[in-house]
């Protein structure tokens, strides 16, 4: 009963400010418009279902992160803390468990492309799925 609580509580007896909504739902739009976009990306590396040469994505958000996409979900999950002004505990929780698997796998990501990219020095400076941070 406790979960139910914490629910009617956050949701049942405040409602978000206008800021938090809108700033919210343009972080959510946007994460996932650029979401889209990465995976038009992806798909369009494939040019063929026979095609088994791998290419290593570099254009718009690729071309500063290797994950590009992890963050946009990332974005996402944060869009949600940004709506209900942060007073949501279980969003909290689903943020940091997503965080903390996309960072995996976007750093085992990282080492992989690395591995199979001739200019190594020109790959280093793409970050791993933070902008500008990680």
């Amino acid at each position: 009963m406790a979960l139910a609580t914490d629910v009617e509580v956050t949701f049942g007896r405040e409602i978000p400010s206008p800021l938090s909504l809108t700033v919210g739902i343009g972080i959510f739009v946007y994460g996932n418009y650029m979401q889209h976009e990465c995976h038009k990306i992806l798909a369009s590396l494939r040019t063929a279902p026979s095609d088994n040469e791998y290419r290593i994505p570099n254009e718009r958000w690729f071309k500063t992160l290797t994950t590009p996409h992890y963050f946009a979900e990332i974005l996402i999950y944060t869009s949600f803390i940004v709506i209900t002004s942060g007073r949501c505990i279980t969003l909290w929780l689903v943020l940091a468990f997503a965080f903390v698997n996309l960072a995996d796998s976007a750093t085992k990501t990282h080492r992989w492309y690395k591995s199979r990219v001739d200019d190594k020095t020109k790959y280093y400076a793409r970050n791993i799925i933070i902008p500008w941070i990680y």
